[in-house]
């Protein structure tokens, strides 16, 4: 079973400015409450092929996921998806991240969707009563955090 979660947020900002801020995997930490620290190449906009891992903490569970860019094309889409996911009771689990950026008003529109598979029945009760509304309150702290940070 997959899970989307997405969410739209506007900056009154360059859409290529957006786009090097969220796609520079450092600044990650920064804006989406989950991620600790970000190893590999983080310190300019990741590329189709870059790989990097993440301590994160979703929904209180400690671990690392390690993620591969698979598009980027600058400043429209950027795609990674999971190599290895490292944490309790999501060890077999994927996921995606997709980010849709847009021209609109001026500004950015940014969409941020992410998506995850649940393998088991297990995994997808787990998903259902606990880690699902855990990931979406943090999706909207990270988009939040994002748009203070991008703030004119």
């Amino acid at each position: 079973m997959t899970t989307r979660i997405q969410h739209t947020v506007f900056f009154d900002r360059p859409i290529e400015e957006v786009f090097d801020f969220i796609t520079t995997l450092e600044h990650w930490r920064r804006w989406h409450p989950a991620t600790l620290r970000v190893w590999g190449q983080t310190d300019e906009p990741a590329q189709k092929g870059d790989t990097v891992v993440e301590s994160v903490k979703p929904a209180g569970i400690r671990g690392r996921v390690s993620w591969r860019v698979t598009e980027c094309e600058r400043p429209n889409r950027w795609a990674s998806e999971t190599i290895s996911i490292e944490l309790p009771l999501l060890r077999k689990s994927k996921a995606t991240l997709l980010y849709t950026l847009a021209r609109r008003d001026g500004g950015t529109e940014f969409k941020r969707e992410f998506s995850y598979t649940t393998p088991t029945a297990f995994h997808r009760l787990f998903d259902r009563i606990y880690f699902r509304r855990h990931m979406k309150s943090e999706s909207v702290t990270a988009l939040d955090r994002l748009q203070e940070a991008l703030s004119p």
